[in-house]
């Protein structure tokens, strides 16, 4: 009989007596859920030396029951993530072993362990990376979550790295500026100012690479306030440079700013895409934007000038003509309309229009009137006095009257 054989048979013995602990029958039934988990850890060993990875994976699974029931939920995640590392190395099963360690991680949270929680889900997130990245990211963000309540930021500043890598290398660069902003808190909180101003430089790299100009420019301004220093760093000489030949739009500029040295220290992945980044299709020279608004207006101005009707000077010429034709015809019709009522109301008595006004006003008014109505005219002066509603004993004068004829 081979030392493997041996180890199968004494694992599966172990396996029995582990099971006679947890079930109840007639003659036991009190669970011993503690020597469950001995000997069910005892079978795993034993399966673990003759390399039964199946069998070894079900006997820590059946340990990890034992001592959750029993209390010992910590203990419980630790044999969880055991058997999640099997599964994941020998049996080539990296899904199933990450729903293993999230199991694991529940536990340790469970069990108080936010840190050793937050360290599973890491491990998680890294199996996931070249499988499912939106898992994968899940699990990062549970990872920075745990370590940011724990407050243990130090222990994870390899996971905020690893998030912003992965985030970049799968084209998912808004989570990566998500990921940025925890880095930049942590490497703040830690005084880490190396770290930090890497974190700047990945933003304008990533902005650039986006074709935001702006955002890439508002957000290095703002890496400033942040940090002073950062305006002596390389980095900001490098992110400066970049940004210099996207205002200009010139190539050679941006060819000279992607050799500077500062991008060589950045995480790989930022690295290699600070080296493919290229001119995006927007031109930020602000004299070039001012140049195209104007020669839009300019456009603009001529078509609507092509749309305006026309008007040829024959044309106006007739129309003032009219205008002033009407006008004059408008005044004769008024004109006549008065003289219609001053003759109904005064008859066949003749006006004078124009009179020279001076200082004997009155002698002339006197010959007029006497010219006007005679000696043997008083009874029509008298009828024209009172269809004007003038009475005999009026003070109105003679000169009045005369006005009003």
């Amino acid at each position: 009989m081979t030392q493997k054989t041996k180890l199968i048979q004494k694992g599966m013995s172990h396996m029995k007596a582990g099971s006679k602990h947890v079930t109840k029958s007639f003659f036991h039934r009190t669970l011993d859920w503690d020597s469950g988990s001995s000997e069910y850890l005892k079978a795993a060993k034993c399966f673990k030396g003759a390399r039964e990875w199946e069998n070894c994976v079900e006997a820590y699974k059946q340990a990890s029951k034992c001592n959750y029931q029993n209390g010992t939920i910590f203990a419980a995640g630790r044999n969880l993530e055991d058997a999640s590392n099997i599964v994941n190395k020998e049996l080539k099963d990296p899904k199933t072993a990450c729903d293993m360690l999230e199991k694991a991680a529940n536990f340790y949270r469970e069990a108080g362990k936010g840190d050793v929680a937050a360290k599973a889900y890491s491990i998680a997130g890294k199996m996931l990376e070249t499988i499912d990245s939106g898992r994968a990211l899940d699990c990062y963000k549970n990872a920075i979550e745990l370590y940011e309540l724990e407050e243990k930021e130090h222990f994870g500043t390899e996971t905020y790295r690893r998030a912003v890598a992965m985030c970049v290398k799968n084209k998912n660069f808004e989570d990566a500026i998500v990921m940025l902003d925890s880095c930049v808190k942590v490497f703040q909180k830690l005084n880490q100012p190396s770290s930090l101003h890497k974190a700047f430089l990945s933003y304008t790299i990533i902005y650039l690479t986006m074709d935001q100009f702006e955002n890439a420019e508002k957000k290095n301004q703002k890496c400033l306030s942040i940090d002073q220093e950062y305006l002596r760093s390389n980095e900001f000489e490098a992110a400066n440079g970049l940004l210099d030949a996207f205002e200009s739009y010139d190539e050679e500029k941006l060819k000279e700013a992607k050799k500077h040295r500062a991008l060589k220290y950045v995480d790989n992945q930022v690295g290699q895409l600070a080296r493919k980044i290229e001119l995006g299709s927007e031109i930020p020279l602000q004299n070039n934007i001012k140049k195209i608004e104007d020669v839009i207006e300019k456009d603009e101005l001529m078509k609507i000038q092509k749309n305006r009707p026309t008007m040829d000077k024959k044309s106006v010429n007739k129309n003032s003509n009219n205008l002033e034709e009407s006008s004059s015809d408008e005044e004769l019709e008024i004109k006549k309309e008065q003289n219609n009522k001053r003759n109904e109301l005064f008859g066949n008595v003749n006006t004078s229009k124009e009179k020279k006004k001076t200082n004997s006003s009155d002698q002339e008014g006197d010959k007029n009137r006497n010219e006007l109505f005679g000696n043997n005219n008083q009874n029509s002066k008298q009828s024209i006095e009172d269809q004007l509603g003038i009475g005999s004993s009026s003070a109105t004068d003679d000169s009045d009257i005369e006005g009003m004829l």
